[in-house]
């Protein structure tokens, strides 16, 4: 590796580490629950932040996102405990103000990716094909979170299309790289 390979990579971490530092500073909210339809099937999921419940006959499926707080700072002392620590899924190098929404209703999507891959990698992905696996659910929630950038941010078509092919390009990377770094690490 020559000297000028090192120093890019030197840079490139650099700007890396600072796009994470950022992205890790912003929290988002949701003060109440928030439900939407999904115009396809999918198997029924809950936990702590999502609740996917098939409906009518198995032709739709009701979502609920649920009430959290990432923006306060945690209180294990309340009933129930509130976690409250500004986590998200990682830089998206991009600035989330015009896209409220869409980092509001996404990023605790991807939170949940391997586990709802997990439970459901049985199960035929009827949207796109095949069984479910990590990458269709990841799809899953990019198409959710352009559907509320343009439904809830009422963002111009062209924001839409920018911020829904930067988020499939560079999630999937990010993805890649932060699996790659936990395996490394340990």
């Amino acid at each position: 590796m020559t000297a000028r390979t090192k120093a890019g990579i030197a840079i490139a971490q650099a700007l890396l580490k600072e796009a994470l530092r950022r992205d890790r500073d912003h929290g988002y909210r949701l003060l109440e629950d928030y439900v939407f339809y999904l115009k396809f099937a999918t198997p029924a999921y809950m936990d702590d932040l999502w609740v996917f419940t098939p409906v009518v006959d198995g032709a739709m499926t009701r979502v609920t996102l649920r009430i959290y707080d990432w923006l306060q700072p945690p209180r294990p002392e309340a009933t129930p405990p509130q976690r409250g620590i500004p986590v998200n899924d990682g830089a998206s190098f991009a600035p989330d103000a015009p896209a409220i929404a869409l980092a509001t209703i996404h990023d605790p999507g991807y939170l949940r990716i391997p586990q709802i891959a997990a439970a459901w990698r049985e199960a035929d992905c009827l949207p796109y094909g095949g069984k479910w696996n990590e990458a269709k659910v990841r799809r899953m929630f990019d198409d959710i979170g352009g559907d509320a950038m343009r439904k809830l941010d009422k963002a111009p078509g062209w924001l839409v299309r920018t911020y829904y092919s930067a988020t499939r390009w560079f999630g999937g990377i990010f993805l890649t790289i932060k699996k790659v770094k936990k395996v490394k690490n340990g």
